[in-house]
């Protein structure tokens, strides 16, 4: 496997083989081939370079990089034909999110903070919670998959895949999670960020797709244990783009409305409810806002 540096500022990967005519291009752009670097170091204590002494190293994550790329392309419909642009691949939150869930959770119950759907694209700490972590996404700082971990204390930012199938057994794993840390008096909190679903604004929610009234069962299950729900309506909030390591930009206005769940045992619950719940609201919004036009603006300027 050879890098390549493109004139577009991409960064290209080419697998040869001595039978093909041509070697196999997989790109991403430059910035997360950088951070991808720094976290594959951190975990391995190594520091890659083009030195005989490093060249094994260097070789082992370019592999394991381009495997990885390959991975979550397939979970989009792997449009490799398209350069790897995964449209469907799961948006994460700003990363105002997590400075503003750290004010406003963490540092109060002084308590580590984990991000719980993640990968090593979007991952904004160095440890976090993915899908493949057993194989490729551990060498990058993923200690496992959710449904995995053991939820006894701590707080976790959970933003899954938007399935209903794998919502409504996170909303089960929660329920449980937040059950045994009240028995057990432990500090548990956990902010959940969900498409809304109301069943009332349904007028035949029995007549609803399988798909979404599983997602009513689910949103329903967290609305009952949070603490505070904050909805934050279309086109006034917004993501990070899924496919952000393949993109030359990053932000993406939110076409539906969103919840923002706190949930939290009862050892880790605020004396002062209704101005907590006030502040929190207030960041969250702030954090939530879209960068999608600024973002446009700013690349604007540079191409004239």
């Amino acid at each position: 496997i050879t890098k390549e540096e493109r004139d577009d500022g991409a960064i290209a990967l080419l697998y040869h083989r001595k039978s093909w005519k041509k070697p196999y291009c997989i790109r991403l752009n430059q910035r997360h081939y950088t951070k991808l670097v720094d976290m594959f170091q951190k975990v391995h204590d190594i520091r890659l370079s083009t030195n005989d002494c490093r060249k094994a190293e260097t070789k082992a994550f370019h592999l394991i990089l381009m495997c990885m790329l390959l991975r979550y392309s397939s979970l989009s419909g792997g449009q490799l034909l398209n350069d790897l642009r995964g449209g469907g691949m799961q948006g994460s939150v700003p990363s105002t999110i997590f400075t503003t869930l750290e004010q406003c959770t963490s540092s109060k119950n002084n308590q580590p903070f984990l991000e719980c759907f993640a990968s090593p694209f979007n991952a904004f700490y160095g440890r976090f919670g993915s899908a493949f972590s057993s194989d490729l996404d551990w060498h990058f700082g993923s200690i496992g998959d959710f449904f995995d971990m053991p939820l006894k204390k701590g707080c976790y930012e959970v933003n899954p895949p938007f399935c209903p199938g794998l919502m409504l057994r996170m909303a089960s794993r929660i329920q449980d999670s937040i059950r045994v840390a009240n028995e057990a008096r432990k500090k548990l909190v956990f902010c959940v960020i969900v498409p809304t679903a109301d069943r009332q604004a349904s007028s035949d929610a029995a007549s609803l797709p399988l798909a979404s009234r599983f997602a009513l069962d689910s949103h329903e299950t967290l609305v009952e244990l949070s603490t505070y729900h904050v909805i934050l309506k279309s086109r006034e909030h917004g993501y990070v783009e899924g496919a952000q390591h393949l993109r030359p930009t990053r932000h993406k206005e939110s076409q539906y409305d969103t919840s923002v769940i706190y949930i939290c045992s009862q050892t880790a619950e605020t004396r002062n409810h209704a101005k907590d719940e006030e502040t929190f609201e207030r960041h969250i919004r702030a954090a939530f806002a879209s960068q999608h036009e600024a973002e446009i603006k700013k690349r604007r300027k540079k191409t004239k």
